[in-house]
């Protein structure tokens, strides 16, 4: 039985089908659609779908919003596109019109940017130089996400741009924003050069490259007769970095009519309206000449003139600290000045730390800056550095603000030296003398001045804070003063540059006692002086007040009783 049910071996079949593994004509099949995308890329990137997936690559890597209309280029060279547009967070464009250069795709999908001849119609640039907020921010750290530079950075670095770019009808708006205290929102203010024409020639931006541009300039971009003029050459840095210690400039600027809103766009040292209240609001005439090497450039404003100004500065701006900083160091007190119209906001303060009797002045007049020293940081906390000057103030009246009859602190400073001087009139002519002063870290030194106000001799001499509060003696003399209390009085000068008050007492305090009852005296009678002519002022007040409140019921035609 055994033998009957033993069975012979299998025989191997050759006739089935064998199935053959399917990857070997799958990866054929990826390898020909990757090499037909490939070779077909620059098509595909010019359909309707290849311009969506580089806008969603472009968007995903910065942060912006981009909108394309027209992309071209090839392998092997030659890239256009039309209609280019990267709109930022806040509102900012940065875009162009048209663009043709003789890049490949090859070298862009590299991160190189060999132009070639390039050609850009309607470039426009929204460039804040600083977002106004606690981050600071600029365009570029904003759109890349790069965080702001510290002083421990390591140097960034440089697009690997070349080529010969002819730039039309291009236009740049730089913009410095400022946080409102009421609002917290950002306020900016700008310059716009439009209509700009020219051309750069960069073998690479960590080489010395050229250029050569001219339009207008102004603050709507349809201003007429305000034109500039610029050529150079620039170096950035060194292999592919931006290092500092390696930058090198030759620059000039011409310019006409140039807005005056350039200069604290450009150097946050001064507000737009005391720009525009110092110097007008335009230089009539710009020359600017910018050189140096190593990080460390000179920066010669050889004319900066307008109706009411005239500017001549020789700073020194140094790259390589961190922040940068502004220095100078005159020979001769006429390289480095500032002659400009009185100002109305932030600078009179600033002013009133070196003659609180600046903040009293009423409009019209000037003001003579002339620099012997000064190194601070470009920054907005440039009073923490160091300088010496000279501030003279021209042509100017005073005026005093009606208050309380009690001499203290509500009053102005202008009544508090009426009350000491005998001099009751209270918009009084000042003939000032320069004050020499020093700036260290925030405090405020004053060299004795006199000056003439009115009918008295009043000096100066002390102190304040770049914050304004006063640490100042003041001496008082006058003719009055002399024939009724016998001796000038020195009275320490406190409070703030807002509400400064004189500490009568403690300078009375410090006379013989015959000296000081006759100064009591003398004080005494003038504060009541002072209220009579408050109290004729007042009722002259009423009376105008009454007179017209009577013209308003009763016509001028009205037959007369």
């Amino acid at each position: 039985m055994e033998d009957e049910l033993s069975f012979p071996n299998p025989v191997l079949r050759t006739d089935l089908p064998v199935k053959k593994p399917w990857w070997p004509r799958a990866m054929i099949a990826l390898i020909a659609v990757s090499l037909l995308g490939a070779i077909f890329l620059p098509q595909i990137l010019h359909t309707r779908v290849g311009k969506r997936l580089m806008r969603a690559r472009l968007e995903s890597r910065y942060n912006a919003e981009i909108a394309i209309q027209d992309f071209s280029t090839s392998w092997f060279g030659g890239t256009s596109a039309g209609q280019v547009w990267f709109k930022t967070a806040d509102g900012r464009i940065v875009g162009f019109n048209t663009f043709t250069s003789d890049a490949s795709l090859w070298e862009l999908l590299r991160g190189k940017y060999p132009l070639g001849n390039c050609v850009v119609d309607g470039l426009v640039v929204d460039y804040v130089l600083d977002s106004g907020d606690d981050a600071h921010r600029d365009t570029f750290e904003k759109i890349t996400g790069a965080p702001p530079r510290r002083a421990e950075s390591p140097p960034a670095d440089l697009a690997a741009l070349s080529g010969k770019i002819t730039l039309t009808n291009a236009q740049l708006n730089f913009y410095r924003g400022k946080t409102d205290p009421n609002t917290l929102s950002a306020i900016y203010q700008f310059v716009r050069f439009a209509n700009i024409g020219g051309e750069f020639k960069i073998p690479g931006l960590d080489q010395p490259w050229t250029y050569k541009l001219s339009g207008t300039t102004g603050l709507t971009g349809e201003e007429r007769g305000q034109t500039f003029d610029s050529t150079g050459t620039i170096c950035l840095g060194e292999a592919g970095k931006l290092v500092t210690s390696k930058v090198s400039v030759d620059a000039n600027f011409i310019g006409k009519g140039v807005p005056t809103d350039l200069l604290p766009v450009l150097l946050p040292l001064i507000t737009a309206d005391d720009c525009r209240a110092g110097f007008g609001p335009t230089f009539d005439r710009l020359n600017v000449i910018l050189k140096g090497t190593g990080g460390v450039l000179k920066l010669q404003i050889v004319e900066a003139a307008s109706s009411r100004s005239q500017v001549h500065l020789q700073p020194t701006i140094d790259l390589n600290s961190f922040p940068a900083s502004i220095k100078i160091d005159s020979k001769d007190p006429g390289d480095n000045l500032i002659a400009a119209g009185f100002p109305d906001g932030p600078a009179r303060a600033a002013m009133s730390a070196v003659n609180p009797l600046a903040l009293n002045a009423t409009s019209g007049g000037a003001v003579v800056l002339r620099i012997e020293s000064l190194d601070v940081p470009l920054a907005r906390f440039w009073t923490e550095g160091a300088g010496k000057a000279e501030l003279e103030l021209h042509d100017l009246k005073l005026s005093s603000r009606k208050s309380s009859t009690a001499l203290d602190s509500t009053r102005s400073l202008i009544e508090q030296l009426a009350v000491i001087s005998g001099d009751l009139n209270l918009t009084p002519a000042m003939q000032a003398m320069p004050i020499r002063f020093s700036l260290n870290s925030g405090l405020i030194a004053l060299e004795p001045a006199t000056m003439t106000v009115g009918d008295a001799q009043i000096t100066l001499n002390g102190g304040s804070t770049v914050e304004g509060l006063l640490h100042m003696t003041v001496t008082v003399s006058s003719p009055k003063l002399l024939a009724s209390a016998g001796v000038p009085l020195n009275i320490p000068l406190g409070g703030t540059v807002e509400s400064p008050a004189l500490d009568l007492d403690a300078a009375i305090r410090l006379l013989p006692v015959e000296a000081s009852q006759k100064m009591k005296d003398w004080t005494h009678q003038q504060v009541v002086a002072l209220q009579a002519r408050d109290a004729e002022d007042s009722q002259r007040d009423k009376d105008k007040k009454v007179k017209d409140m009577l013209k308003a019921f009763v016509p001028e035609s009205a037959p007369k009783p």
